[in-house]
């Protein structure tokens, strides 16, 4: 008679941790699932839809060095492009999920601020991180070189996107600041003269050879960067401006924005 009631108390002790256990897993799941739908809905609420077009890529006004010439026409497919830098709010979810060690934000902000100190290998990483996590249709990734040179643009051919010389209103020279602070180009992109400089897909090559169908170049072992941080001069902020660095190279002006296939 003891030994059944001791084996009666067993079972049910059993049956409460895995009941418990059950529900442990249920309630981690569905957290987790709810910073997946968090994730997507951050990351597809700041993409952009840029239309399909042509244009004349390099330095069409003369203040630009070599490597920006010769100036020649690139046809863009459609595609879509981050509204905005790359924030700590999106990356802190991937940082949550691996356990990477986190960037420095300098002091400067996090949240709404845009992710710094960051190499092309692990804007890589975070990119394949997040393909995997959300399964798009149309892969992330980072833009091509044209991609991000034709919607920076959005249409102009000047120095800047905005009409006449260079304007410190659209840029600060202090530090990082809040992404979408200053006033968008005519596609609606958000800090591509200035806040901080962007990693793209691109291999650093001369334009001798460049596609000119918007893709990337390849060959080499740097990789571009376009925009200009918050610490270069008006030269550094042109549309056309280029520079390249080793790709695993971090530095508190660089990060990154999204691009996606349509």
């Amino acid at each position: 008679m003891k030994t059944i009631l001791l084996l009666s108390l067993i079972l049910l002790i059993s049956s409460s941790v895995v009941r418990v256990s059950a529900a442990e897993y249920v309630q981690d799941s569905s957290e987790q699932d709810i910073n997946m739908r968090d994730l997507r809905t951050l990351v597809d609420s700041q993409m952009v839809e840029i239309i399909a077009g042509e244009f004349m890529m390099g330095d069409a006004v003369g203040r630009g060095v070599e490597d920006e010439l010769p100036l020649h026409r690139v046809s863009i497919p459609k595609f879509k492009i981050g509204r905005t830098e790359l924030t700590f709010e999106i990356y802190e979810l991937y940082l949550d999920d691996t356990g990477e060690k986190s960037p420095e934000d300098e002091g400067w902000g996090r949240g709404q601020y845009p992710v710094i100190n960051i190499s092309w290998n692990r804007a890589a990483e975070f990119i394949s991180w997040l393909n995997q996590k959300l399964k798009p249709q149309h892969k992330y990734r980072l833009p091509t070189e044209a991609e991000w040179e034709y919607s920076a643009r959005a249409g102009t051919a000047g120095d800047y996107w905005w009409k006449g010389g260079f304007d410190p209103s659209k840029w600060t020279f202090t530090s990082t600041q809040r992404v979408a602070s200053m006033e968008p180009n005519q596609f609606g992109l958000y800090d591509t003269a200035g806040n901080v400089a962007e990693w793209v897909a691109d291999r650093f090559k001369d334009y001798d050879r460049t596609p000119r169908d918007g893709s990337m170049q390849q060959g080499g072992i740097f990789r571009v960067v376009r925009g200009g941080g918050w610490d270069q001069s008006e030269l550094g902020l042109r549309v056309s401006n280029r520079e390249s660095f080793h790709p695993g190279y971090g530095y508190y002006s660089l990060g990154f924005r999204l691009a996606q296939d349509m």
